[in-house]
């Protein structure tokens, strides 16, 4: 859902009223009709972009980027955790997979882990590469080897860690959208 009154330039805003009122039975309409087995988010953009809507700057002691880059992060996190839930009730055995940023804060990835129903959070892409030419270490590399920090995080909160080659492992036997 993408116009001027839910967007903060180019994404939408997760806690404006009239996105959540769409966005969640939205996910579960989709998830239902689709007769899907799992939900894979696939890099989460902009958690560390800050939402100057009034919705937005209402929810924070003090107006400025870095609370609303923690707000934006907060609700991400909740918002996917919340999905998952949400679809998890309809499919008790509904698998959820996170695959996250490289550039993600270690904030983000401790608050997506945290989510209850999160089964499995992972770093996407090539690690640091964002540039047309890849250097030999820009080149994806499996997450325990190249993102040991990010590992960490996620299984201090007793989560699964998996790196993007390895979703292919729960893609073939289930039926995942992402």
């Amino acid at each position: 859902m993408c116009s001027s009154d839910l967007t903060s330039g180019f994404m939408s805003c997760p806690n404006h009223p009239r996105f959540i009122s769409w966005f969640y039975p939205f996910m579960e309409s989709m998830m239902l009709q689709a007769s899907v087995d799992g939900v894979a988010f696939d890099e989460p953009k902009a958690p560390a972009t800050p939402c100057w809507c009034e919705h937005c700057k209402a929810r924070v002691d003090k107006v400025d980027e870095a609370s609303l880059i923690a707000l934006r992060e907060q609700t991400m996190a909740e918002m996917m955790g919340q999905v998952c839930t949400l679809l998890r009730k309809s499919k008790p055995d509904f698998v959820t997979v996170a695959m996250l940023m490289p550039s993600a804060s270690t904030r983000f990835i401790r608050l997506v882990a945290e989510q209850k129903d999160m089964d499995f959070i992972g770093v996407d892409g090539p690690l640091c590469h964002q540039g047309p030419t890849p250097t030999p270490d820009m080149i994806k590399t499996p997450l325990w080897i190249s993102a040991p920090a990010f590992a960490e995080v996620v299984r201090s909160v007793g989560k699964k860690v998996r790196s993007e080659e390895h979703t292919s492992e729960l893609q073939s036997p289930c039926n995942l959208v992402c």
